[in-house]
């Protein structure tokens, strides 16, 4: 997060004042300077041995894929990249983060009945860890 704000620049900062999300809530803002089009911020649950808070962790990702792969996204686009939510200061393992990820993606492919993003704009997705 911290270096996703570094890079993006002040304009970023300027824009989130303010800006307050409950967990598991996402926001999509530019990217300014950045090098891509959108951010999608998402409200990331500090890690507590919880299924409300696992649950949460799930509805962060939930959220981005369904704003980013629906048939008619939010913000149309072809490549995406994830990192891995939480695994930093929240507090989740990469595998606990990974295991909410992958059933996410595969609750999307349920869904939409297909083994890719291909009814959507997404066509690749690339998932990002430290």
């Amino acid at each position: 997060d911290k270096a996703i704000h570094q890079a993006a620049g002040p304009e970023l900062k300027t824009f989130l004042r303010g800006k307050r999300l409950s967990d598991g809530e996402v926001l999509i803002t530019e990217a300014f300077n950045l090098g891509v089009k959108h951010i999608v911020h998402a409200a990331v649950p500090k890690s507590m041995p919880s299924d409300i808070c696992a649950e949460t962790l799930r509805n962060c990702y939930k959220n981005i894929i369904w704003t980013i792969g629906s048939p008619y996204p939010k913000i149309p686009c072809k490549t995406a990249a994830i990192t891995l939510l939480g695994t930093s200061f929240c507090g989740w393992s990469y595998q606990q983060s990974m295991a909410a990820l992958w059933s996410v993606i595969l609750e999307y492919q349920r869904e939409h009945g297909s083994s890719y993003f291909g009814e959507g704009t997404l066509e690749e997705l690339f998932i990002l860890s430290q």
